[in-house]
């Protein structure tokens, strides 16, 4: 059985897995530019501080059709802050007729994803961007990872939690680091004032790191840019004062 059921667990603990240690609050919609006053419509906007969405981010994303994407994550009430963010960034008419998606976005490493004839992969298992609560890519990567492991185990006729206990190892290895440093930054980043959250910006443009991340950030993968952020001096006297 290959579990690829989401943010959904019901099955896991009665076949012997494990579940995420934590959720955030995800809520997004499509919204017609034409009631919402952003300063570029040609590029993803991002809403950060404290009166915003508590331990996450909100974003307004341009589409082509007339429409954009307005969310956000949250380890608050996203009801309420997204009816905040609307207000923030919209006209009176903004939140007419929208259709509004709610979600929990899995968050933490999970300790065990295999079990006797069971592998789960996706959010299923944890394999999140703990950073920005994406799921695509690293679903992609444990979805690979598993077909591989389970070709192997029926050329050896062995489904048992012993030998599919390879693919808990195999997506961790390429996985857990950026998962768990991930979870820690963005958990670290949630605790800041918005006066810290501005003093952060300050010196990030100051500082070098757009021209660092141009060069050699890597879109999913985080850890790079969070080590070289921690690394610098500046940075590191406004986040540990």
């Amino acid at each position: 059985m290959i579990l690829a059921t989401g943010v959904r667990y019901r099955f896991h603990r009665r076949l012997g897995l494990d579940v995420p240690t934590s959720f955030l609050r995800a809520v997004q919609a499509h919204v017609p530019q034409a009631h919402v006053s952003i300063k570029n419509r040609d590029a993803t906007s991002l809403y950060v501080g404290r009166n915003v969405a508590p331990g996450g981010f909100g974003w307004v994303v341009p589409l082509t059709d007339g429409l954009c994407r307005v969310g956000l994550m949250t380890e608050g009430d996203a009801r309420h802050c997204f009816q905040s963010l609307l207000a923030r960034i919209g006209n009176d008419d903004v939140g007419q007729g929208l259709r509004i998606d709610y979600k929990p976005i899995a968050q933490g490493l999970v300790k065990r994803t295999s079990a006797d004839r069971v592998i789960a992969v996706g959010e299923a298992a944890g394999q999140i961007k703990t950073t920005t609560g994406g799921g695509i890519y690293y679903g992609l990567l444990g979805a690979e990872i598993a077909s591989e492991v389970v070709n192997s185990a029926f050329k050896r006729s062995d489904l048992s939690a012993k030998f599919l206990r390879e693919y808990d190892r195999r997506w961790k290895r390429s996985m857990a680091r950026e998962i768990k440093l991930g979870y820690w930054a963005r958990r670290y980043a949630g605790k800041l004032s918005d006066r810290d959250i501005e003093s952060v910006v300050s010196v990030i443009r100051a500082d070098g790191f757009f021209p660092f991340v141009r060069k050699h950030g890597r879109f999913d993968w985080h850890r790079g840019a969070i080590c070289y952020l921690l690394g610098m001096p500046d940075l590191r006297s406004v986040l540990f004062r």
